[in-house]
């Protein structure tokens, strides 16, 4: 009966951690994605500004 006992105490203490565990990785993805949606906006207002500025050049040159 000891073991059984000692076994669910186990386990009790065990499903805490996983559920940290669990919120710190979806925090991870959740900042990764974060990154990712700034990097893309970064690199889309740079290359629109350079191609606004490319055809601005263009049009006012001929």
């Amino acid at each position: 009966m000891s073991r059984l006992k000692l076994a669910i105490c186990v386990l009790d203490d065990i499903q805490p951690l996983r559920r940290v565990g669990s919120m710190a990785n979806d925090a991870l993805v959740l900042l990764f994605m974060i990154a990712i949606v700034l990097v893309v906006m970064a690199v889309t207002l740079i290359g629109g500004f350079y191609l606004v500025k490319y055809l601005v050049e263009r049009t006012f040159n001929s």
